[in-house]
């Protein structure tokens, strides 16, 4: 079955035995690598699905085969994925490098842009001079906490530190609850 949007997207599916489709999508003379999908695609799905295929799964498979970034063992760690929330963990600054270039080609390559204004760094441990990472020609901010996923992270490594953000947090919230006339304990 093949599938045309408006926007010069096709996307091929063969249906195998099993329920098992491969998939391909084309755009502007530029093909995807298939990929395995278990189970039915739902049709209220199927546009998330296609732009996942686009743009995600491709630079996903290029990242892991840079051999830049971190790694447990012989298993690559340093791009994480949760929907289109990209991570990069590497463990050096040349290896941001490296690997920041190849999500700017890859986005250059297909017609999209990430927003270097949206892009966190942070930087674990002690603190080195050098040069910024750069996305589009644009320096990339450096923070000392970030939110992904839902979960908070900070470049902080000591316990103690986070116990008291924790306290004030909560110290806070005590209070807001006092001044608005309910009891903390209920």
């Amino acid at each position: 079955m093949a599938f045309r949007q408006n926007y010069g997207v096709y996307l091929i599916i063969c249906i195998l035995i099993s329920r098992v489709r491969y998939s391909l999508v084309e755009s502007c003379q530029i093909g995807s690598n298939c990929i395995v999908v278990l189970g039915n695609c739902k049709e209220v799905y199927f546009q998330q699905y296609v732009l996942y295929l686009i743009f995600i799964n491709d630079l996903i498979e290029k990242l892991e085969s840079c051999q830049q970034g971190a790694f447990i063992h012989v298993l690559n760690a340093s791009s994480p994925v949760q929907a289109d929330d990209i991570s990069i963990i590497a463990t050096d600054r040349q290896s941001s490098h490296a690997v920041v270039k190849i999500c700017e080609e890859y986005s250059i390559r297909w017609s999209f842009a990430f927003s270097a204004g949206k892009c966190q760094l942070l930087h674990f441990g002690k603190r080195t001079t050098g040069t910024d990472v750069l996305l589009y020609n644009e320096p990339i901010s450096t923070v000392k906490t970030a939110k992904h996923c839902g979960i908070k992270l900070y470049t902080c490594l000591k316990s103690m530190d986070r116990t008291i953000n924790v306290y004030r947090t909560l110290r806070a919230t005590v209070i807001s609850l006092i001044r608005l006339g309910v009891h903390p304990a209920i």
